[in-house]
């Protein structure tokens, strides 16, 4: 019950923040939580409080498709998912730094954008953080 508590409270936080402006930061602190829409898909994300973890989760129109927590040992989430009319294909990719580099959540994927009957790519950096390891 408190892992769906945490849970709902996280994807409104980051489902709050949407898509960054001109004046957010995609450069974040161990223990912040985020999020980035992509066309019909959000990406949520939390880094935990030592910076080495990223826990993601994935939504399609505001519909949980996909949780993944990224490790040192188990940087990669391949995913493949899809509802109704909306999908979205790739990775993320917990790419860790020792300090003074940063480490960044990297992801290389495809996504519906039903609004505008297209797709679209996006590869490069959703987020960056420094640590203490």
């Amino acid at each position: 019950m408190v892992g769906l508590i945490f849970f709902v409270v996280f994807c409104s936080q980051a489902v709050a923040q949407g898509t960054p402006s001109a004046s957010d930061s995609i450069i974040l602190q161990p223990g912040d939580s985020s999020g980035r829409q992509f066309g019909d898909l959000l990406i949520s994300y939390r880094i935990d409080s030592l910076g080495k973890n990223v826990f993601c989760v994935l939504m399609l129109n505001t519909q949980l498709v996909g949780l993944q927590n990224l490790t040192p040992d188990v940087p990669v989430y391949n995913f493949e998912v899809r509802l109704a009319g909306s999908w979205a294909k790739g990775k993320l990719q917990l790419k860790s730094a020792t300090p003074p580099q940063i480490s960044v959540l990297y992801g290389d994927f495809t996504y519906s954008a039903l609004g505008s009957n297209g797709s679209f790519r996006f590869t490069g950096d959703l987020c960056g953080w420094f640590s203490d390891l």
